[in-house]
């Protein structure tokens, strides 16, 4: 008897392992953030992919995962991500809680700039960027965290005849005290210098302070538009600032 117990506890274990294995993906939407939705699941609750996920209105394109099941014991929902949304494409870790923040870790990013994926740019404008996040903290759509770098290339804006805006670099150094993200942008060459601080505000929005001026290699309405700016200091840069939401 005692050995057709265990056997009986053995069947009961396995069936509860290979049940548990094969949870459908759909189970995952209880552990997400109120603005964040998966739709279209598929797969399981361990390896699975959203068809498309949303964050409010806005769509990131396709999202599979490879799941941490034992980080599930602490509440919490990790997984190794791949987002994509062609020709834009994301990896990286990705930690989720029902009341806690979105937890993003160890990022790389490669996506085209244009107003078609963001759609805060102006009009006519194309390039593309690659990012290197180490730490990004989300909570209700503000940025309560972020450590990292973005450099974004082959700027430009105009259509077909463009004007050619350069290369920049936006660098988030880890601090210590909490508070507000605030990024040093420079530009990495190209026909405008450029220096500034980007600080990331909890509307959500953003503030951009620095200063710029046009290189000699500048378009001449280029320069134009820098000199409507005001007037230049010592070293010939004018100060600009620009703040938005989102």
């Amino acid at each position: 008897m005692k050995a057709k117990a265990l056997i009986g506890v053995a069947i009961a274990l396995v069936f509860f392992v290979v049940l548990v294995m094969r949870l459908p993906a759909q189970w995952i939407a209880g552990f997400l953030p109120r603005d964040l939705a998966c739709e279209e699941p598929s797969g399981t609750i361990w390896n699975g992919e959203c068809g498309t996920l949303r964050l409010h209105a806005a769509s990131f394109g396709t999202l599979g995962w490879s799941l941490a099941p034992l980080r599930l014991l602490s509440g919490k929902l990790v997984a190794d991500v791949v987002l994509s949304r062609p020709p834009a494409r994301a990896h990286g870790n990705l930690e989720l809680s029902p009341s806690g923040p979105i937890v993003a870790r160890a990022i790389i990013a490669d996506f085209p700039i244009e107003p078609a994926l963001i759609p805060e740019l102006p009009e006519n404008i194309a390039g593309r960027a690659h990012a290197e996040i180490g730490l990004l903290k989300l909570r209700d759509g503000v940025v309560e965290s972020l450590e990292g770098s973005i450099q974004v290339h082959d700027l430009a804006q105009g259509g077909a005849d463009a004007a050619v805006l350069g290369d920049y670099s936006l660098e988030f150094a880890h601090r210590e005290a909490p508070g507000e993200p605030v990024g040093q942008l420079r530009d990495l060459g190209g026909p405008l210098s450029v220096e500034a601080t980007l600080r990331l505000t909890r509307e959500p929005g953003f503030v951009l302070d620095g200063v710029i001026a046009a290189r000699a290699s500048a378009p001449p309405q280029l320069a134009e538009d820098i000199e409507t700016l005001g007037l230049p200091d010592s070293s010939g840069r004018r100060p600009f600032s620009i703040a938005g939401t989102f």
